[in-house]
This record gives structure tokens, C-alpha cells and sequence, in this order.
């Protein structure tokens, strides 16, 4: 009575049965409707982040110095003789992660790969770079790859990796599933004992295995980052 006598003074009629069903109805709909809206918001607001980022990287982010537009200045310093397009290295070069001026690495450390002189790979052989931690190696290679900004320093200024061939790298970054040694090992191959012992050989890890009370059956976790 309470819940009739309130409609009835609010809507000025009484409530009848097709007005209540009538309503219901219309709930059930707007109900539905507004699930929906709730449902789809947080997903668009998710898509935009989404594009925004990658429009950000698309548009904002620092071009390989092979797609930059180039200056006339820079143009003619680095000019390549036909006997240097077979040459594998540097001469007098200087590599930043970016072509900013006062530029930070990843690291937050200002960086520079300076190389002096000439450094050359001899082709079809076994070229080694050594050095501690931090000293440019993996940059190096990075810069070889045309994938740091080159910052000629004079006109002899000069770095090639001919490329008609096909180029292949494969980074230090390694892939470790969450299985036993062995099986990162075998990768899903059939279990070859002699093979498998050539292996451990070769990557000196006998000695390693040997400090683990499982061997080879310690589990690896997620990413490598703990051993049980």
C-alpha cells in the first residue's frame, strides 16, 4: 500500500498492471543497455592508451639514421670508396644511443662509443671482443648493425657491413622455459645420451651440474631467475 500510495502521489494515476509490466520491460532494457556501457568503457579507455602509445612511438621516437633526413654537411662526410664496400668495421667513428645532444642510454649513463682509427672483422673467420662489463661490446655490435646514431667526427669518418649476403644476430638475451635443466636442453628433441654429454661438455656446465643436488633435473624457474 505504502509503495501504490507513493506512485500514486508522485505520478498523479494509479498503478495498474500494464503500467508495472509495462515499466518492467523497460527496465529489463535499460538495465541490459547500461550493462553494456559499463562493460565497453573500460576497454575503449584501454584501446586509447593503447593507441596513443603506439601513435607516440610512431610518430615520436628517434628514425635509424638510414631513414633520417640527412644534411648536406653530414652527407658529404661520409662518403665509401668501392674498395671499402667489401670491409667489415670502423674508421675514426663515434656512436650515441641518441642523436640528442647530452643523450642518456637506457642506463641513465651518458655514452659514447668512441673508436679511434681503423677496426676491421676479418671475414669468414672467428672475430673476438673483449672487454669488461660496460665497455661497449654489445655496442659495438649494435653499431654495426646501423642500429645506434652515427656522429661523423671528420671526413675520414667511416663504418660499413655489407649486407648483400643477408646479415644474422643473435643477441644475448637468452629464452629459458619453466622446465629442468635437461629439458631446456633438449628443447623437445629425443633424449640422445652421448649428443647430450657433448653438449654439457662443450658449454662447460659438468662442473655446474655437479653443485646441484638434482644434476640436470633442477627445475628452472620463470625466466631463469631461480634455480630448485
Amino acid at each position: 500500500m505504502a509503495s501504490y500510495s507513493t506512485f500514486t502521489l508522485i505520478m498523479g494515476q494509479s498503478l495498474t498492471a500494464s503500467t508495472v509490466f509495462s515499466s518492467m520491460t523497460i527496465f529489463d532494457i535499460l538495465r541490459e543497455q547500461l550493462h553494456i556501457v559499463f562493460y565497453t568503457m573500460p576497454r575503449l579507455t584501454q584501446g586509447k592508451v593503447s593507441l596513443d602509445r603506439v601513435n607516440n612511438f610512431l610518430n615520436d621516437t628517434e628514425l635509424l639514421d638510414v631513414y633520417s633526413p640527412q644534411d648536406e654537411g653530414r652527407a658529404q662526410l661520409f662518403v665509401q670508396s668501392e674498395a671499402e664496400s667489401e670491409l667489415i668495421g670502423f674508421r675514426d667513428a663515434v656512436f650515441a644511443w641518441s642523436n640528442e645532444s647530452g643523450a642518456l642510454t637506457p642506463s641513465k649513463r651518458k655514452f659514447r662509443l668512441r673508436i679511434d682509427g681503423e677496426v676491421f672483422f676479418q671475414p669468414s673467420r672467428i672475430n673476438l671482443v673483449i672487454g669488461p662489463t660496460g665497455s661497449g661490446k654489445t655496442s659495438m655490435l649494435m653499431a654495426l648493425l646501423g642500429e645506434m646514431h652515427f656522429m661523423p667526427s671528420g671526413p675520414t669518418s667511416w663504418f660499413n657491413l655489407p649486407r648483400k649476403g643477408g646479415v644474422a644476430y643473435a643477441a644475448q638475451e637468452s629464452w629459458v622455459q619453466n622446465e629442468t635443466i635437461r629439458d631446456n636442453i633438449i628443447f623437445g628433441a629425443p633424449y640422445d645420451e652421448v649428443r647430450y654429454k657433448k653438449v654439457l661438455y662443450q658449454c662447460a656446465l659438468e662442473r655446474d651440474l655437479t653443485l646441484f643436488e638434482a644434476g640436470d633435473k633442477t627445475e628452472v624457474g620463470e625466466k631463469g631467475l631461480t634455480l630448485r
